[in-house]
């Protein structure tokens, strides 16, 4: 009986201790507190949209935040629908969809990289469908 006990518990700690570290891999950030989230849309951000043909265009958006709505304007040189359309939309959390004076609807998510840069990533749909990749300067 001893030493099936002992496998037992051998088991449990080799499972607590493959669980610790587990956990303690994948929290490399601290939770973002609802109050933070609205400073962290809030400002200017920049990168590319990049269309179905992988063309990509530089985009530049202001954004201002609060509440769980966003406003702002967008900065698109190379467009040939609106250069400075304005932005309007909501946002949940990491998630917000974010319409354009021109027409298009961007769906997409906040994301951090463990350098702590903030991106939002995600989809665009309208009259030239693709998605966008900006970086928060």
């Amino acid at each position: 009986m001893k030493a099936k006990y002992s496998v037992q518990r051998r088991r449990f700690l080799i499972l607590a201790l493959f669980s610790g570290l587990i956990g303690w891999q994948t929290t490399t950030s601290n939770p973002v507190f609802a109050q933070e989230i609205s400073a962290l849309y809030s400002g200017t951000w920049k990168g590319y949209f990049i269309n179905q043909k992988g063309t990509r265009y530089p985009v530049t958006w202001s954004l201002r935040a609060k509440n769980g709505k966003v406003s702002g304007g967008a900065n698109v040189p190379d467009s040939t629908y609106d250069k400075t359309p304005t932005i309007s939309g909501t946002y949940t959390g990491a998630n917000a969809i974010l319409q354009t004076s021109s027409g298009f609807k961007n769906s997409v998510t906040m994301l951090v990289t463990k350098d702590g840069e903030y991106w939002l990533k995600g989809g665009v749909t309208g009259r030239n469908t693709g998605r966008l990749e900006l970086k928060r300067q």
